[in-house]
């Protein structure tokens, strides 16, 4: 009798721990959906502010990754596109609705002024976009450089906290 209690108790945790594995197997698998090949587009009150195209995206509870890159574009209420930002990775905090571009980010307004960095964030609440990184912005008459950027989300007009350089074209 004491041999069957043995095994029986042998066998209920053994039991046990495989399925706490491939509960948690599970739920892993449910929080980190990956697709490829995708476009979102972003609306506010039925009206489309921006599109997101990836070529690859994994989705988690509270976040999306976009391991290889993003290329955005904002648009005004006419569907002109007023502002695109491209990098070669980027992150989404969905609680937050904050963007982070890393890794050669372009950030270029409809005036076809550039601003090039390796760390960005968009905050598409505040609808401002910022960073404390080194930047370079081009214009079709100058070259600007500095750390401590931030623009609102049409890149119209912006701040640098700590200019560095600035060279005329």
């Amino acid at each position: 009798m004491r041999t069957f209690l043995c095994l029986v108790f042998v066998l209920f945790l053994s039991c046990s721990n495989g399925t706490e594995i491939t509960q948690n197997s599970y739920k892993y698998q449910l929080l980190n959906d990956t697709a490829e090949d995708i476009s979102i587009s972003y609306f506010n009150e039925d009206k489309l502010e921006f599109k997101l195209i990836a070529s690859e995206m994994s989705q988690g509870s509270n976040e999306n990754i976009f391991q290889y890159g993003i290329e955005v574009y904002v648009y005004n209420v006419k569907l002109d596109t007023i502002l695109t930002i491209k990098s070669d990775y980027a992150f989404q905090n969905k609680i937050d609705d904050v963007f982070e571009a890393k890794k050669n980010v372009i950030l270029t307004n409809n005036k076809n002024e550039q601003l090039m960095t390796e760390h960005l964030i968009w905050n598409t609440k505040s609808k401002t976009i910022y960073t404390e990184e080194l930047v370079t912005i081009k214009t079709d008459s100058q070259i600007i450089m500095g750390y401590g950027f931030e623009t609102d989300e049409n890149f119209e007009s912006y701040t640098l906290s700590n200019l560095t350089g600035k060279i005329y074209l």
